[in-house]
């Protein structure tokens, strides 16, 4: 069986000197750096937690490290649980005690969230929670855990089809957010019909705007697949994210009704920022069909909306 982290494992076979992930100040790492730093951090959470289907959480904002995190947690042959830093304390340490981590990786500004977050689950249970960060220096770092288990083999996942890859929660529009159990073979379906839908390619560059908590998620190992790059703006703004689709020749992004119209109220960016632009997908919100229009007009005829895919991703049967 085909899991979704083989994905990009074959693509760092086939384009080990390509450039995986692009961010601020020239910083670069190829899909052979970024696979050995995946199997390295794999490795250590395997270590520190042998059980298949554990689950790992993290709460990060958009970077570099948060992608090497992510993609080391679907190596290991854990469940993925992200943890929105834009969320309430008190949100996400009700998630945490909802799935009970065994391993629970922040940034500084995630750390500030899950401080006071017990490991005790819903049902009284305690377990033990490991805590690395991608930054603090009061915590184990993912990069010091990393370097203890470079050499180590990693372990072969065995599990099936429909075993859990990942538990997203939904936004809460309908009462207390909920976790969705989503299968290995749904996230297949999605990497699939990504790579095929938008036809992705080697030379595509997805610029990552919306959170790698939620949207941008969908899109990262679809992209690796096919041999694209993922670029981080140096800013997350209107004119952070311009410039990095011009900078870098940006081809396709997927952001949140607001973040598109910000982009076109703001009077620093101007069309031209986009000339590479195939894809601007949106999701997360309804866009009214005059909004629609209007993006059509400033960014090209280049939308397209998917919707759904927390509540009901995408299954082959």
């Amino acid at each position: 069986m085909m899991y979704p982290i083989d994905f990009f494992f074959r693509a760092a076979q086939r384009y080990p000197d390509r450039v995986a992930l692009l961010g601020p100040a020239e910083q670069r790492v190829s899909f052979s750096e970024l696979a050995k730093r995946v199997r390295a951090l794999a490795a250590a959470m395997q270590a520190q937690d042998p059980c298949e289907q554990s689950r790992v959480a993290i709460c990060a904002g958009n970077h570099a490290a948060h992608v090497v995190a992510l993609l080391a947690t679907l190596a290991a042959g854990k469940v993925w649980v992200p943890l929105n830093v834009r969320s309430t304390a008190v949100e996400i340490d009700r998630i945490i005690k909802a799935v009970a981590p065994s391993i629970l990786i922040t940034d500084d500004k995630g750390q500030e969230l899950t401080g006071a977050s017990t490991t005790a689950n819903t049902e009284g249970n305690s377990t033990v929670m490991a805590r690395w960060s991608m930054q603090a220096a009061d915590l184990p770092s993912i990069d010091s855990v990393s370097a203890l288990h470079h050499d180590k083999p990693l372990g072969c996942i065995t599990t099936g089809r429909d075993a859990t890859q990942a538990i997203k929660f939904t936004g809460g529009t309908t009462g207390a957010p909920k976790g969705v159990m989503q299968p290995y073979r749904a996230w297949n379906a999605c990497i699939i019909n990504q790579i095929h839908g938008w036809n992705l390619t080697p030379d595509d560059r997805y610029v990552v705007c919306a959170p790698v908590t939620h949207g941008t998620s969908t899109y990262i190992v679809p992209v690796l697949a096919q041999g694209g790059c993922l670029v981080f703006p140096e800013q997350n703004n209107p004119a952070g994210i311009a410039s990095a689709f011009s900078e870098y020749k940006g081809t396709i992004s997927f952001m949140p009704p607001t973040l598109i119209y910000m982009l076109m109220s703001d009077p620093a960016v101007k069309a031209e920022d986009f000339a590479s632009l195939r894809h601007l997908v949106f999701g997360g919100a309804p866009m009214p069909p005059e909004k629609v229009d209007r993006a059509i007009s400033f960014f090209g005829p280049r939308m397209a909306a998917t919707y759904g895919q927390t509540e009901s991703p995408q299954i082959v049967v």
